[in-house]
């Protein structure tokens, strides 16, 4: 297994509609959860959806419950297999994950990072964009009807903020980019150039050795 494998997937289908086996660690009627195989840390997933949604805030709110369950059972896991609180994050359709531009398969899909890290970008983004704090996924998508695109950022000690965010001003991959430099591992930034899978691989093996775990298709 190794990183050219999937960015070569991602050149010819989305893989948030059809990751990997391998990537799978559970499967809900229209979410899943899967490893990111460009960890920033062990234990790095991502929630995505199965139909073709934008961001989250494009998700029908009848469907928002079951993500949000979802990912309470991610963060509960993250929590006690890693002993970190989980920080969370979403570009929501501000700015590109992929530095080479609008063409990507997987940019426009739904995808929100959870990361066993006890860090803060709150300080950072207070700069540069205006912060809405916010309660449940059901409030993402009022403010998504109101001001479009968006960034979400999670923090352990302070809750979700959603900021008003236009794709002009986010440079591709920038919550990425800010995590990288709050671990003080800016080389873990650019996923598209990345070479190892080892904190990928570290972090499936713990979770899925988690409580004898196995990955669910």
């Amino acid at each position: 297994m190794n990183h050219h494998t999937f960015i070569k997937q991602s050149e010819n289908q989305c893989v948030f509609c059809q990751p990997m086996q391998e990537l799978v660690l559970e499967s809900t009627p229209h979410f899943q959860l899967i490893f990111d195989p460009f960890a920033l840390v062990p234990g790095h997933l991502l929630i995505t959806s199965k139909n073709h949604y934008g961001c989250l805030g494009e998700v029908p709110r009848e469907l928002q419950q079951e993500c949000t369950d979802l990912r309470k059972r991610a963060s509960d896991l993250l929590e006690e297999s890693f002993e970190q609180p989980v920080f969370r994050y979403e570009h929501g359709r501000a700015g590109q994950c992929i530095a080479n531009g609008v063409s990507s398969r997987s940019c426009h899909h739904y995808h929100e990072h959870l990361l066993p890290a006890d860090i803060s970008l709150q300080a950072e983004m207070d700069k540069r964009f205006k912060g809405i704090r916010i309660q449940d996924s059901e409030e993402i998508c009022d403010l998504f009807d109101r001001y479009d695109e968006y960034l979400l950022v999670d923090e352990p000690s302070s809750g979700p903020l959603f900021y008003i965010a236009s794709s002009d001003d986010v440079e591709p991959h920038l919550l990425r980019t800010l995590v990288s430099q709050q671990l003080q591992c800016p080389d873990r930034a650019d996923w598209e150039n990345y070479t190892s899978c080892d904190l990928f691989l570290e972090g499936r093996e713990i979770l899925l050795n988690s409580g004898n775990r196995k990955s669910v298709a």
